[in-house]
């Protein structure tokens, strides 16, 4: 890592893009070992450590020196955020899995047709509809979430709300799908966002 002094750090904080690059190339690589003690994948650690870079280039002006422990305790935050919400994701996962063993387990016990469960753009009308019922917030967050695949801290970036406000958010709305839609909603939801 090379050092990175006053001078690039005043260069930042005005906008120059050759001192943003020297700070990248002293930086990028220490800091995506230090993501990689968090995060395990390297792939993932190192789209955590360009999102923190692309976040510093956004916020550039208010920067100091010395540099190094924002940037550290910035991509330990980023990895905290990561692994918070891929553990909220694999919760819903599995509590999906579950649900949609009884509801398969249910279908078999019952004389209907298997045919006569609605089609998956039907239930998608329905999930819709409830969406555009949710409060705006609410609404906002479970579109981010699951139409565009966002992450509970991207959702919570954009939207400049806590990354647990995001998860509250998303819990509540299903909430209310299940109770507008029961089993059939955890049908769709797993076969269309959880797919292996």
């Amino acid at each position: 890592m090379k050092t990175v002094g006053k001078e690039i750090i005043d260069g930042l904080n005005r906008g120059s893009e050759s001192a943003f690059a020297a700070l990248y190339d002293s930086y990028f690589s220490y800091l995506c070992a230090c993501a990689a003690t968090y995060v395990p994948d390297p792939v993932s650690a190192e789209e955590l450590v360009n999102d923190v870079f692309v976040n510093i280039w956004e916020h550039r002006g208010r920067y100091r020196v010395p540099l190094h422990g924002y940037l550290v305790n910035s991509v330990r935050n980023a990895c905290i955020s990561h692994i918070r919400s891929q553990l909220f994701r694999r919760r819903l996962r599995e509590g999906y899995e579950r649900e949609l063993l009884l509801f398969a387990e249910q279908r078999c016990l019952t004389d209907a047709h298997p045919l006569e469960v609605l089609s998956a753009q039907e239930v998608e009308t329905r999930i819709r509809a409830v969406v555009e019922t949710l409060p705006e917030r609410c609404r906002a967050v479970f579109e981010q979430y699951f139409y565009r695949g966002e992450s509970a801290r991207e959702i919570a970036e954009n939207l400049r709300i806590d990354p647990v406000t995001v998860r509250v958010h998303i819990k509540n709305a299903l909430d209310r799908l299940r109770v507008e839609l029961g089993p059939l909603l955890t049908v769709y939801l797993f076969t269309t966002f959880f797919k292996p």
